[in-house]
């Protein structure tokens, strides 16, 4: 039997009560792209002028695998494209320029210092709504 909620009576399944938050949460998937990594030339340690598979795998880790499943801010996936970085970071904080900023100030956190990027910009912003899950027993 599933635990559902019925919106006429007030009242879900195992007693909890409804609420019209339940139905649905706005979140929003921000696409940004990242090039132009500070490397230095001299210094092979700081690695290649373009973005690499390393730089995916530690976005990933330190945006994505070490946070909470409820962060406010979060790595979807991210990508190689043409030695630029393609980032898509879900919020749930609706996007403004201060968002976008507290975003770019994450993102910068997780690179290396030489690995962050010369130019960074924000390509599209998707909104998506989340309904409601119900789960069976």
């Amino acid at each position: 039997m599933a635990s559902t909620c019925y919106p006429p009576t007030g009242r879900c399944g195992e007693g909890r009560v409804y609420d019209r938050a339940m139905e649905e949460e706005r979140t929003w998937i921000v696409k940004f792209r990242m090039s132009g990594p500070r490397a230095i030339p001299e210094v092979p340690v700081t690695g290649p002028d373009v973005y690499a598979d390393a730089d995916v795998e530690r976005l990933h880790e330190r945006l994505r695998d070490r946070l909470p499943l409820d962060s406010p801010r979060r790595l979807v996936n991210a990508i190689l494209e043409d030695g630029a970085l393609v980032d898509f970071i879900e919020t749930t904080i609706e996007p403004s320029q201060d968002e976008y900023q507290t975003i770019f100030r994450h993102v910068l956190a997780a690179l290396l210092p030489y690995r962050r990027p010369k130019k960074f910009e924000f390509l599209k912003t998707y909104p998506i709504t989340v309904s409601p899950v119900e789960y069976l027993p």
